[in-house]
């Protein structure tokens, strides 16, 4: 037992989620959980202000009335499908206006998302969607150069159980279910179902080191905080505009782009594709007030501003997350970007946004060299082995606990060690707190890969790699990135007489199914993996290893 926490509570989606009533009914008294969906802010938006445009993308504008309308449509359309409150859809979409309209619709019908990461290919899509029991997946035709279509199909032709229904968004559709034929399909005016802010409406993979990606499950209350968490530090207001170029399909992206519009009246201004002039250009045209996003985005739009000379005088706040901020490259962006704060985030997708940084331009020196305070959490730093206190100042795991905090993963046994006996999430995180409660992250106990934000399982490669013909056995770590924060470097110990290529190794993963983020970047060839005397592989001596390789460009 966790604190009261326990596994007893049955969500509509038939999973058992983790629950504290006493808990819960301290955090609707304090407020910290509004009670309310995000269809309650939507209906409260468009009563108050049905003209106010709320989403951009390329030329297009759209209103909060036009979006809640399509919203309502398509929310009755699944429900004449057979869909029910707690059915699971899942999108693997780019940063588009329908994905503000599946999103709202599926809150408003009860349902719960599943977004998936457009890199992701089919053995990534195949294992999330049958273990979420998707009912309906939304792709696109082509994104990038890619058959979504194509992939959809090998998907299908693969599942051992009922598939989803494909739900195409722009494009030929093949024999799948075109977008606009399933929205126009439903009525605007009907009754929907009554939802509670208790139920899941969230389910969001994260990679472990397992090589087994996990299910992580969020309430509507839960997700409130995390958009009321920005709403509030970062003083949002309906005057505000939004660039989402994070992924709509990471926590971060789907707070700037399903959350903070609805309940603040911001704008989103969407871009799907990063390219950081025409970033530069939106934060212009659009006088985009805050960004987001990782160490390649922020040098992209500096150099955008040396080239043009613009010194983006609306930018209030970039906020960095996902990787560290080089200290060089944050005190540029202090220099350039006149009016802006900058400062780094931390948290995961099981407890998003536990710290965030000062919004006084005179803290730069702390916003740039440390990673926030907490918000709307607790932090506590423990020896990893004992989980006791540290002293003050010392290096140890990062426990965290606040009311954006999951619900749990999907499968129970990845409960049994993911919290202590209080509640407290075991990050696998290590770092230390500076003048009292700055937290400074040190490193991760966990063995994952961040590359350009994402988080990547060595494992899950490693493991296909052992069918590799010339590989005898392999290691993958983080190797450091200038332009993706980290790198996947193998260390391989091919088999007698051959030799195993960065192509050979490229070709194998894609034609598992594998999405391109994962294929290792480097290969190192080595006669013996260092091991301890148990033979587990030391993989700290080879991420320093590939970290003396030095950076790559």
């Amino acid at each position: 037992m966790d604190g009261g926490w326990s596994m007893t509570r049955a969500d509509p989606s038939g999973w058992q989620v983790r629950w504290d009533a006493a808990r819960a009914a301290s955090l609707i008294a304090t407020g910290a959980w509004a009670n309310l969906t995000m269809a309650d802010h939507a209906t409260a938006l468009v009563n108050r202000s049905p003209n106010r445009v709320l989403a951009v993308e390329g030329d297009e504008s759209f209103t909060a009335a036009a979006l809640f309308a399509k919203s309502r449509k398509l929310a009755d359309a699944m429900l004449r499908r057979g869909l029910r409150r707690g059915d699971r859809i899942s999108f693997q979409l780019p940063n588009w206006h329908e994905t503000m309209i599946i999103d709202l619709a599926a809150t408003l019908a009860g349902m719960i998302v599943n977004p998936l990461v457009p890199i992701f290919r089919e053995a990534e899509v195949g294992f999330m969607t049958r273990e979420m029991g998707s009912r309906m997946i939304f792709v696109p035709a082509v994104f990038r150069g890619y058959d979504y279509v194509g992939m959809m199909g090998r998907v299908l032709a693969a599942a051992a159980g009922p598939p989803p229904e494909v739900v195409v968004v722009r494009g030929d559709a093949g024999h799948h279910t075109p977008f606009e034929a399933l929205l126009a399909s439903g009525q605007e005016g009907v009754q929907l179902p009554e939802v509670c802010p208790h139920d899941v409406k969230l389910a969001l993979y994260t990679s472990g080191t397992t090589g087994r990606a996990k299910a992580v499950l969020h309430s509507h209350n839960t997700v409130g905080v995390m958009a009321e968490q920005f709403r509030t530090h970062m003083r949002i207001t309906e005057r505000d505009s939004l660039l989402v170029s994070s992924p709509v399909t990471h926590i971060s992206g789907a707070i700037l782009a399903f959350q903070l519009p609805w309940i603040s009246g911001a704008r989103a201004i969407l871009l799907d594709v990063w390219n950081g002039s025409h970033a530069a250009e939106l934060i212009r045209e659009h006088a985009i007030t805050l960004a987001n996003g990782t160490a390649p985005f922020i040098s992209d739009i500096l150099q955008a501003s040396e080239a043009t000379g613009h010194r983006m005088p609306s930018l209030r706040v970039f906020l960095a997350g996902g990787a560290g901020i080089p200290q060089a490259l944050a005190e540029e962006a202090y220099r350039r970007l006149e009016n802006c704060v900058l400062f780094r985030c931390y948290g995961s997708t099981e407890v998003p946004t536990v710290t965030l940084g000062s919004m006084d331009r005179a803290d730069m020196r702390l916003n740039v060299s440390t990673d926030g305070r907490p918000v709307f959490s607790e932090l506590k730093i423990v020896d990893p082995v004992t989980e006791l206190a540290v002293p003050a100042g010392a290096e140890g795991e990062i426990m965290m606990r606040g009311a954006q905090t999951m619900l749990g993963y999907l499968r129970q046994e990845d409960n049994l060690t993911a919290f202590d006996a209080d509640g407290f999430f075991r990050s696998g995180d290590l770092g230390r707190f500076v003048l009292e409660d700055w937290i400074e992250i040190s490193g991760r106990s966990k063995d994952i890969i961040i590359r350009s934000g994402e988080n990547l399982s060595p494992k899950e490669i490693e493991d296909a790699l052992l069918a590799h013909p010339d590989i005898a056995t392999v290691a993958i770590v983080a190797k450091p990135s200038e332009r993706t924060g980290e790198a996947a470097c193998a260390f391989v110990v091919p088999k007698p007489g051959r030799v195993p290529t960065l192509k050979t190794i490229a070709d194998l993963l894609i034609a598992r199914g594998f999405a391109k983020q994962k294929i290792p970047e480097h290969l190192v060839i080595v006669d013996a993996l260092p091991t301890t005397a148990a033979g587990k592989v030391q993989k700290h001596l080879l991420r320093e290893r590939a970290k003396s390789m030095g950076f790559e460009a």
